[in-house]
């Protein structure tokens, strides 16, 4: 583990390497290589350090002359530990899921932020494709969309 610090120009980071063969002879790594990370632990009642946290580095694809596609895992748990989130190589976001197959890929229910009419912010402010829901939209509650210049009932596409 190194640590580098250059006032002028970042701030300290540390470089965690991994390398198969050995230190005389190092050999690339392997796809399903772990290349470091972070344990988090904390003293159970019982007198025990119970790592319950994980920030993991695991290369995710074939390694290549200048490429090492890695993807980086998050773990928590209470009495175990469990992958709860990847974000791959690719740019890919799992939530529950360790091979997203889209930009955000979510095994469960996903909440939006939920606002009056009178509280949307400006469709044209947030863009084309962002959602809420509305929770007093004319026609009642509902999921809606910004088309980039206003927001649209998901239901009726008509304007709220």
């Amino acid at each position: 583990l190194d640590t580098y610090a250059d006032a002028a120009t970042y701030s300290s980071f540390s470089i965690q390497r991994r390398a198969r063969g050995s230190l005389a002879a190092p050999l690339a790594v392997q796809e399903g290589d772990w290349c470091g990370g972070f344990s988090f632990r904390g003293r159970s009642a019982a007198g025990e350090w119970a790592q319950r946290a994980l920030v993991n580095v695991v290369v995710d694809g074939p390694v290549a002359a200048g490429a090492v596609p890695m993807a980086m895992d998050f773990w928590t748990g209470d009495s175990g530990l469990a992958e709860r989130m990847r974000i791959t190589s690719s740019g890919r976001v799992g939530i529950g899921k360790t091979t997203p197959t889209v930009a955000l890929d979510i095994a469960g229910a996903v909440r939006v932020g939920s606002f009056t009419t009178t509280s949307l912010p400006a469709a044209s402010e947030v863009g084309a494709g962002a959602m809420v829901y509305v929770a007093d939209a004319p026609a009642g509650a509902t999921l809606a969309y910004s088309d980039g210049s206003v927001w649209r009932d998901v239901s009726t596409q008509s304007a709220i």
